[in-house]
């Protein structure tokens, strides 16, 4: 469905331009985009029909007598981000108290 034969580049380059207009008000002057190894245009259409998930973004166990805070960092918008990270880390390292707590983040 998502072949490069059924994607019209120039339609989704003007697409793509549209939304980043809409999103910054006009605020950008220039859309220029990025060129991949081809030297072509980096845009692309993603398909998440197949998309997995962690159960739990984040978790803290006890290592050696320590809390240990493992998180998942991602780029998709499904995972948390490196600030939502961060933020869990705190609450763990405040709550922690060297039995292992689980945390849904994406709730």
């Amino acid at each position: 469905m998502l072949s490069s034969d059924n994607v019209n580049s120039t339609a989704l380059q003007q697409l793509t331009r549209e939304v980043a207009t809409f999103a910054t008000r006009g605020g950008l002057k220039r859309l220029d985009f990025a060129l991949n190894s081809r030297g072509e245009p980096d845009v692309a259409v993603f398909d998440f029909t197949s998309l997995s998930a962690a159960q739990y973004a984040c978790s803290v166990a006890d290592r050696k007598g320590r809390p240990l805070c493992q998180c998942l960092v991602g780029d998709a918008l499904l995972e948390v981000s490196f600030l939502d990270v961060s933020f869990t880390f705190i609450i763990c390292i405040f709550i922690s108290h060297g039995e292992s707590y689980y945390f849904d983040i994406n709730v």
